[in-house]
């Protein structure tokens, strides 16, 4: 990205915004629903659904621009680092861009039973499966330690690392993020209780399961990713050439191919392939007395608990070791160590 340039140098100045770039992030989303209510004695039965079709197109310059960092790893200063053109790290990618899209489709039918004067129930179930992302050119990739372990390699790109798979490649699921998951039911449950009939004090309870969804930014780390984001840092690279000690020069623009090379060191983002959709059971409990004729009071106890709660976590962490220096971070790694060949 000519004239746009990012420099950090720890105890001295910042140059360009860490966040800016050009970019474009226009997103789409098409919905329809219906709803049905009858009245069939004493119950109130309502049927319906909803189908949601939403996209996101993003463009991002962001990592182009190639952050300099001098903090002072040579010197012992970050200014006389700076002077001297020996950054700690620089980092540079490709313009990154997604395709994403997502569906959603939910079922759902209910009753409103009256029981007697005194109780009503309402009992509700809902149909929501996962239909998980999917991404038009395919940028979705999967790493599992088992397949490291194994040594399984990618058929689509024949230079990936091992136990990384692509879009096309045996155990991956065309161009989605993960598999589908059809069972998935949310139940609903509640019950207003008119304890002496004289509509003066009640207790009301409800308890149900509702199901959330990903935003259409989660699996943005998947553009970032090699071959297309292809991010790469450089540890202790010189200022006028920080291409210069990386195996085969500057990689740019990375143009995606079977035989393509793979920069090392690269960043990556993985999500297990059976993911399920994460959900809140939610329940309360109500009591409410009237006193008089223009005065009440009320006494709620509500909670939630969040499950299947999706976490980052880095499975490939550096490990320290007598003498580690940040220079250093790579090499240390886990999967580097097992194997440096593969792990670089």
């Amino acid at each position: 990205m000519p004239g746009f340039m990012r420099v950090t140098v720890t105890g001295g100045f910042t140059l360009g915004n860490a966040g800016a770039s050009s970019s474009s992030t226009p997103t789409k989303s098409f919905q329809v629903s219906e709803d049905l209510s009858l009245i069939r004695g004493n119950h109130q039965l309502g049927y319906g659904g909803a189908y949601i079709r939403q996209s996101v197109d993003g463009s991002s310059y962001i990592n182009t621009t190639g952050p300099w960092t001098f903090s002072g790893t040579t010197t012992g200063m970050g200014l006389a680092d700076f002077l001297i053109g020996r950054p700690a790290t620089f980092q540079q990618g490709m313009r990154y861009f997604l395709k994403d899209r997502n569906t959603y489709a939910g079922l759902y039918v209910q009753d409103a039973w009256t029981v007697s004067p005194r109780l009503t129930l309402n009992l509700g179930l809902r149909w929501e499966p996962f239909i998980p992302f999917t991404e038009e050119n395919g940028q979705f990739s999967h790493f599992d330690m088992n397949q490291w372990n194994a040594g399984v390699r990618s058929t689509t790109y024949k230079n990936a690392p091992m136990g990384v798979i692509f879009s096309g490649d045996p155990g991956m699921p065309g161009k989605s993020a993960g598999k589908r998951d059809l069972a998935e039911f949310a139940p609903r449950l509640s019950a207003a209780w008119d304890i002496n009939g004289d509509g003066k004090m009640t207790v009301r309870s409800a308890w149900g399961r509702f199901y959330d969804l990903p935003h259409l930014w989660m699996y943005l780390g998947f553009a970032l990713a090699p071959p297309l984001g292809s991010t790469l840092i450089v540890t202790g690279p010189s200022f006028d050439d920080p291409y210069a000690n990386v195996a085969g020069g500057n990689p740019f623009p990375v143009v995606r191919s079977p035989n393509m090379t793979f920069p090392q060191f690269a960043s990556w983002v993985t999500f297990p392939l059976d993911m399920k959709k994460w959900y809140a059971d939610q329940w309360n409990v109500s009591f409410q007395r009237q006193l008089g004729a223009s005065w009440a009071v009320s006494a709620n106890y509500v909670n939630s608990r969040g499950h299947r709660l999706p976490i980052g976590d880095n499975i490939n962490p550096a490990v320290y070791q007598p003498g580690a220096t940040a220079a250093t971070v790579n090499q240390r790694r886990v999967l580097y160590q097992q194997n440096p060949s593969q792990g670089q």
